[in-house]
């Protein structure tokens, strides 16, 4: 397996179950999968910090839920995931708040039509860092007058297929082959 091989998660809830609660199990699941062993897959989670695997540090993994999915992006080097549901509410209105200049005119050109794959891509930016939504979200741009971007600040934007609905984004140093895996 290559460093910049990453493996995809995908969990579907029954819709009479609540996610979350299960989200450490699903993540334990997900790190068997991918390492082919069992193991202790307790997660440090220090504040302000990304969550990492307490005794198996070289695996890096991020997550993201929205809807009925929870995702999981798991490799051999840092990386950062977001999914969103696409609906539609206040997108002029939470663009004017969280995106950057670029961002804002490239999504005014277009009528908002790629207001989630700007989102999802900010999101994974930011989870790579592990420094979350902050006073700083705006401060980056992931679009310009050509569009959306493929890298930022050295680091590789890839939007992924997924439902119709729903937008999803993985941000990496290197991005070579994204395998999908069900749980």
């Amino acid at each position: 397996m290559k460093t910049a091989d990453i493996h995809l998660f995908v969990y579907r809830r029954p819709w009479d179950q609540v996610l979350l609660p299960h989200s450490d199990g699903l993540l334990a699941r997900a790190a068997e999968k991918f390492s082919g062993r069992p193991g202790d897959w307790a997660v440090s989670r220090p504040r302000g910090e990304k969550p990492f695997f307490t005794h198996h540090p070289e695996l890096h993994f991020s997550l993201s839920h929205s809807g009925d999915f929870w995702v999981c992006a798991m490799a051999r080097q840092a990386l950062g995931l977001d999914l969103q549901q696409q609906r539609v509410h206040q997108l002029e209105r939470l663009s004017r708040r969280f995106f950057s200049r670029e961002e804002l005119a490239f999504l005014e050109s277009q009528d908002y039509q790629d207001f989630f794959s700007v989102w999802t891509a900010k999101e994974a930016f930011v989870k790579f860092s592990g420094q979350g939504i902050d006073r700083d979200f705006s401060g980056f741009s992931v679009a310009g007058p050509e569009g959306l971007l493929s890298r930022v600040q050295g680091l590789r934007l890839r939007h992924l297929p997924f439902l119709p609905d729903y937008a999803l984004c993985l941000c990496a140093r290197e991005v070579e082959t994204v395998l999908l895996r069900l749980l």
